[in-house]
């Protein structure tokens, strides 16, 4: 265990009545010490305002023993205490289904293991309890969205190891279970069994008998049958609470087990139950990552890939979503994790922190959320790395990922422009990056997987052809076609595979994209639409298949060789529409709100209507524009080049979307075949011949 770590000091088997075994350990972080307005006597604190705007451009770090919450007037998930290094103070992050903002900085001593819950009559947030580094806590404390105000009430002894939910149904706030304080953190404390309501006066024990003493179990309430519902605590029992008593539940579902979390989904009117860590003979430490719904009857497992394994999350559902959202939890090799899922009803999604991937998003729309460059004023720096592959270059975290033919991938710091490292990973690097979970996939004559900090190759997924195709990663799955006319989905932790599909050594060379379940790609000229989940085909339109689709507004677009650029609807597959007259449309397409923009062999930049297919502008160039364009901020970026005249045209353009007005356009040293990047302030761009440029 690291130095500084504090093992929360958890309740053993002699507390838990039926368990054999001790609690799993949770590491929390070092942190500063509390400030001096919240030590010493607790009752002489005083109020605490957040009204100053925090920092929102930064993100809540990994963390485990913390609590998730919907808050109804700000429309966002609440995420707050647990194990982690960011000042004196409680924080408050709040989740709009995009980004992650600070709401709080300012709020009482930080702590885990405590009991927060939103009490939506009263509009507050409502935390008890919990534990720091070095102290136990039986204060409580509402939230108005502006300020903490310390409530002078207790629910007796408890100070931490429980949890809360709110009941809709009756205006309560429950608790259950808890340990008592103690002076030391690390000592053995007693463990109640008690059950707790909160009334918005005070607290008032309501029960003594029901579930045994427990600690770290799932505890969420159903509305639909009006009921709170516990899981496990080191065994897999099932309990639900009416408001007047307990009864157990009798069932078969669920393993027993220890830091389990549940939410229950009003969409689906399921309880939704992840993961945990096994309560077994053998004491593993290795956590599970199943996921249950349990729909008032009987549980059913839901064998879709999702989070990875983990313990001591959180979850909470986002009703106007229609979302479970999961963030965090103590993963394998007692690893802290910072990761956002949501789970839709049928499959989880990772939310934040997305992969990086071609065209930025897995709709491959091209759209870069960033401020935009409308003004060019010079280069931040360039590096040759010799001629460079038909892969675009990829920006995370960071760091620009550029593919050269002899092999290499050369990993760049972006503001610098400083070789972090560049491996030998293939004969040829074929495709553009995808970079996930610290990882960055690439094709060769293999799908290769490397470290992202050191660009140590970690496995390859052996394929009897070549990969070209960008690799695409939505949630846990990584999604790649090889030149067999084989397309395959492998979990991203595991490296297993999850389906495999022929598509009858048809070749593969357009990048696959995901929207609404599905995901499209284009095999010579068949564009495939298949279920993300299993592989299985949901429609093929014959004819339009060769280059890279782009998915949006419920449309899939794609140009072809016929001199036609068509969209397709995405659930049949029907021609919607084509747009003639072209030469050959050989750019993947852009969209942003109800415009496609699409490159073309004749030298043109086309602005489209997502809807008619109607012409709202064209833009035209020196030569062929066959780069992938991509927007940011109102602004298309679009290289051109071609790749027949070796000392051709070789302009990157930046363009008003709406207009197609030209803002600058930059010259570079070689012809521009692949799309650009956006990140950190600048525009990348790397030439044929291996010249990268950062653009600012």
């Amino acid at each position: 265990m690291k130095r500084g770590y504090l093992v929360l000091a958890l309740i053993t088997a002699a507390g838990c009545g039926q368990q054999s075994e001790p609690l799993p350990e949770v590491q929390v972080a070092p942190r500063a010490k509390p400030s001096a307005t919240l030590s010493g006597n607790p009752e002489q604190n005083p109020p605490v305002s957040s009204e100053t705007a925090p920092d929102e451009s930064a993100r809540p770090v990994a963390r485990s023993g913390h609590e998730l919450v919907y808050h109804d007037k700000l429309k966002m998930a609440l995420l707050i205490n647990g194990a982690e290094q960011e000042g004196p103070a409680t924080k408050i992050w709040g989740w709009d289904g995009r980004r992650w903002k600070l709401l709080a900085a300012d709020g009482p001593a930080p702590r885990g293991l405590g009991g927060v819950a939103y009490d939506a009559k009263r509009d507050l947030l409502v935390l008890y309890g919990g534990r720091s580094l070095k102290q136990d806590y039986t204060d409580m404390w509402t939230w108005d969205g502006k300020r903490w105000d310390k409530i002078n009430a207790a629910a007796g002894a408890v100070s931490n190891h429980f949890f809360m939910v709110r009941d809709s149904t009756r205006d309560r706030i429950v608790l259950f279970s808890g340990q008592e304080a103690v002076s030391n953190p690390q000592a053995r404390a007693k463990t109640f069994r008690d059950t707790w309501e909160w009334d918005g006066q005070k607290w008032a024990k309501v029960s003594s008998v029901g579930p045994t003493e427990r600690a770290h179990y799932g505890f969420a309430y159903d509305s639909a049958r009006r009921e709170t519902l516990l899981f496990g605590g080191g065994s897999n029992e099932f309990w639900k609470w009416d408001g007047g008593s307990w009864r157990f539940i009798k069932s078969t579902g669920p393993s027993a087990r220890w830091g389990v979390r549940m939410a229950f989904d009003a969409g689906a009117n399921k309880v939704v139950l992840f993961g945990g860590r096994p309560a077994s003979a053998t004491g593993s430490k290795t956590p599970l990552d199943d996921t249950w719904l349990w729909d008032g009857a009987k549980w059913t497992r839901a064998n879709v890939p999702g989070p990875s394994k983990r313990s001591h999350h959180a979850m909470t559902y986002d009703p106007i979503r229609k979302k479970v959202i999961l963030f965090g939890g103590f993963g394998e090799n007692e690893k802290d994790l910072g990761d956002t899922w949501e789970w839709d009803g049928s499959r989880w999604m990772l939310a934040d922190p997305p992969a990086q991937l071609y065209r930025s998003n897995p709709q491959r729309t091209g759209v870069y959320d960033v401020k935009p460059l409308r003004k060019f004023s010079g280069v931040r720096w360039n590096l040759n790395v010799g001629p460079s592959s038909l892969g675009s270059p990829i920006c995370a975290d960071g760091v620009l990922y550029v593919g050269a033919q002899d092999g290499r991938l050369h990993a760049i710091d972006a503001k610098s422009g400083a070789t972090r490292w560049a491996t030998q990973v293939d004969k040829f690097v074929l495709s553009s990056v995808a970079v996930a979970d610290g990882k960055v996939f690439v094709g060769g004559n293999a799908l290769h997987v490397l470290d992202a900090g050191s660009g140590q190759w970690l496995w390859s997924a052996n394929t009897p052809k070549p990969v070209w195709t960008a690799p695409l990663i939505v949630g846990n799955i990584l999604y790649f076609a090889s030149q067999d006319g084989t397309f395959q989905a492998l979990d991203v932790s595991s490296s297993k595979s999850v389906w495999r599909l022929d598509t009858g050594r048809r070749l593969v060379f357009a990048q696959p994209a995901f929207a609404d379940g599905t995901i499209y790609f284009g095999a010579e000229k068949t564009v495939y639409a298949v279920d993300a989940l299993n592989g299985k085909e949901r429609w093929k339109a014959e004819g339009a298949g060769w280059n890279v689709p782009a998915a949006a507004r419920g449309k899939v677009f794609i140009g072809n060789i016929d001199r036609r650029f068509y969209a397709l609807d995405g659930k049949t597959g029907k021609k919607l529409w084509a747009f003639q007259g072209i030469e050959d449309a050989w750019s993947a397409p852009a969209i942003a709100g109800d415009t496609v923009f699409v490159g073309n062999r004749d030298g043109h930049l086309y602005a489209l209507d997502t809807q008619s297919g109607k012409e709202k502008w064209r833009f035209k160039a020196e030569d062929w524009m066959v780069s992938d364009p991509i927007l940011a901020g109102g602004v298309v970026f679009a290289g051109c080049g071609n790749h027949l005249k070796q000392n051709g045209p070789r302009h990157l353009y930046a363009l008003d979307a709406a207009t197609g007005k030209e803002l600058w356009r930059f010259r570079a040293a070689g012809r521009l075949l692949t799309a650009p990047a956006v990140a950190d302030d600048a525009v990348f761009v790397v030439t044929i011949d291996g010249m990268v440029y950062a653009l600012q």
